[in-house]
């Protein structure tokens, strides 16, 4: 501990032991993996999420890659089957 002014300050006395458990953050060590599909087709998307502890919360998203805006309502698993049902309107 440090003191103000004075230096560091010294205690004497007894502490319980402690454990620390240091854990690696969580990351995505899997991204799904995109691609272009026809009108009917389907396509599986997952990703897989690597380190952390507890359980593992997932939630997909429409937009670009990070944007959190446009949550898909109960899709809250690693795996996400879509299949497009009209096509992009362009020009």
């Amino acid at each position: 501990m440090l003191g103000s002014d004075h230096g560091p300050r010294r205690h004497s006395g007894h502490s319980a032991d402690a454990t620390i458990d240091v854990v690696s953050a969580l990351g995505i060590s899997t991204q799904p993996l995109g691609c272009v599909l026809d009108l009917g087709q389907s396509h599986r998307l997952s990703v897989t999420a690597s380190n952390g502890v507890g359980t593992r919360l997932y939630q997909w998203y429409r937009g670009s890659s990070g944007d959190k805006s446009d949550p898909i309502a109960g899709e809250t698993n690693r795996v996400l089957t879509v299949v497009p049902r009209a096509r992009p309107v362009t020009g």
